[in-house]
């Protein structure tokens, strides 16, 4: 019955000499749920294995969106097959460089791919798109957001701004309204 489950990652059941029955299990822990083009949804763990969405539970885990496709066979490992889905490895990416940065993974509650295959991220406390691109640098692009949150969230000057652009090495380019 475990070997059905597309959650568990190893099972081992045996009898002791009491006749007991004992059975462990490893069940995988989700890192990112990610929502494709056509509404399907699946988990993917950190070492890019892909799940269903569970029954009876949902993980509190990032979000992402956007343009991804989801095959229909399930539990594969993105490194594993020929036509991976680059975008669904990309956000993988970004999820563990959030979780690295204690700061972006308290603030970033949702990843977006957009139609250029790049990622937009939604912050908490910021009504802007915040444009971080492919995954280049991206350690130092959540280091910029850091630093900009810090000293600019509560200006005046960022209700007028449209976007903010991490894109670039060294530089943060916002857009006005």
């Amino acid at each position: 019955h475990l070997n059905n489950n597309p959650w568990v990652e190893s099972d081992a059941s045996y009898i002791d000499l009491k006749g007991n029955l004992n059975v462990r299990y490893k069940e995988y822990v989700p890192m990112l749920r990610v929502f494709s083009n056509d509404g399907r949804s699946v988990y993917v763990t950190e070492s890019g294995y892909v799940l269903p969405p569970s029954d009876t539970y949902t993980p509190y885990v990032l979000v992402a969106s956007g343009n991804f496709t989801v095959k229909d066979t399930l539990g594969y490992t993105l490194s594993d097959t020929l036509d991976r889905d680059r975008n669904l490895l990309n956000a993988l990416h970004w999820c563990k460089a959030i979780g690295k940065n204690r700061f972006a993974s308290n603030s970033v509650g949702q990843l977006y791919c957009n139609g250029k295959n790049g990622f937009e991220l939604s912050v908490k406390g910021l009504d802007m798109q915040v444009v971080v691109g492919d995954t280049t640098l991206a350690a130092d692009k959540l280091a910029r957001l850091e630093v900009f949150m810090k000293r600019k969230v509560n200006s005046p000057e960022t209700k007028n701004m449209k976007s903010i652009n991490l894109n670039y090495k060294n530089q943060i380019v916002c857009t006005k309204r």
